[in-house]
């Protein structure tokens, strides 16, 4: 059993100073879950010069210069937003330099613990046999837990995308994927007559951090983002599940104090085309050397079909994935209360 005081958390990004109902500030807020939660494991903060850090609790503290990006079409989309990868590379990355725990639990700075779930499933897939023939794309020595990622044989699934939320491990596996190039956001491909590149063209934040901690063990064939092809979805495939536990927000025990209750893949309803667990399970099985059996869950059997079905649905129509859009974003609204 993992003991608390060998945890490091690095609590990274800029310090939200939004107040909740309780009268805290996110970020103060979720320095004090990580408190309430893990007490005797260490709290960094890892943000950038000129942040107000007072009346926070924490451990250390670490103050990085602000950078300068470019922003990026969303994927799919012709909607931009700042290309914020290097912030979260030097965040992240300069705070794991200064822990001193065992482990590290990396989490957004407007993403709260709710429980401890993640502790659980760090031991509970930790099958890696002699015999597993995709041992080369073993990475890490212990299977980092993370939320759940797109789906890749769905419509809006790219590879090689590990959700960046939130990820707890050894301090050496967690220090190694974060520990990777900074990207030129002002040199990346860009359409021709468009104003900023597409993720699509080139590559989204998630799937940087872990193509890049990939590269530096092993060979990956990718073109660009939206590389579909049978044998980069399979390669990406085999990498999750010899690499990561990934398990829903709820179960891992964070909560996203920005964006409620639709926040990344806190319940399925709100969900959009996530790898289920017993999806994960069956590739842990086929590509992964694990053995477990998957045992009856009621969502799979009666809830995900629906939820499928209404993927499906947003997917092929304009008017309906407005609709769906318009009641998450209300349902987000009423849960940003902590």
């Amino acid at each position: 059993m993992v003991d608390y005081r060998e945890i490091s958390v690095v609590v990274q990004g800029p310090i939200i100073r939004q107040q909740l109902e309780n009268g805290s500030f996110i970020t103060q807020a979720v320095c004090q879950s990580i408190r309430k939660k893990l007490p005797g494991a260490e709290i960094i903060i890892s943000t950038w010069e000129g942040e107000d850090v007072s009346n926070f609790v924490f451990d250390k503290l670490v103050y990085n210069k602000s950078i300068t990006a470019n922003r990026i079409y969303m994927p799919f989309s012709n909607i931009d937003k700042l290309n914020t990868v290097n912030h979260q590379i030097i965040t992240t990355f300069e705070g794991i330099k200064k822990a001193a725990g065992k482990y590290i639990l990396k989490l957004r700075s407007d993403t709260a613990l709710t429980g401890t779930g993640f502790i659980e499933y760090y031991d509970k897939y930790n099958e890696y046999p002699k015999e597993n023939m995709y041992k080369e794309w073993i990475v890490f020595s212990h299977r980092l837990v993370s939320l759940p990622t797109y789906n890749v044989n769905k419509k809006y699934g790219l590879p090689y995308n590990i959700c960046d939320w939130v990820f707890f491990g050894l301090a050496d596996d967690v220090y190694d994927y974060f520990d990777v190039p900074l990207v030129d956001t002002f040199h990346m491909n860009i359409r021709p007559g468009e104003k900023y590149p597409r993720v699509e063209d080139n590559f989204g934040a998630e799937q940087v951090l872990w193509l890049e901690c990939l590269k530096k063990h092993r060979h990956v064939e990718i073109e660009n983002a939206a590389d579909r092809t049978d044998k980069t979805k399979k390669e990406f495939e085999i990498s999750l599940v010899n690499n990561f536990i990934t398990i829903s927000a709820g179960v891992f025990g964070i909560k996203n104090l920005k964006y409620g209750t639709g926040g990344y893949a806190a319940e399925p309803y709100l969900s959009h085309g996530f790898y289920t667990l017993s999806q994960w399970e069956r590739l842990y099985n086929r590509y992964g050397g694990g053995t477990v059996r998957i045992p009856f869950r009621f969502r799979d059997v009666i809830v995900y079909p629906v939820y499928q079905f209404k993927d499906y649905l947003i997917e092929h129509s304009t008017i309906l994935n407005r609709i769906y859009s318009g009641i998450v974003g209300a349902v987000r609204k009423t849960g940003r209360r902590h």
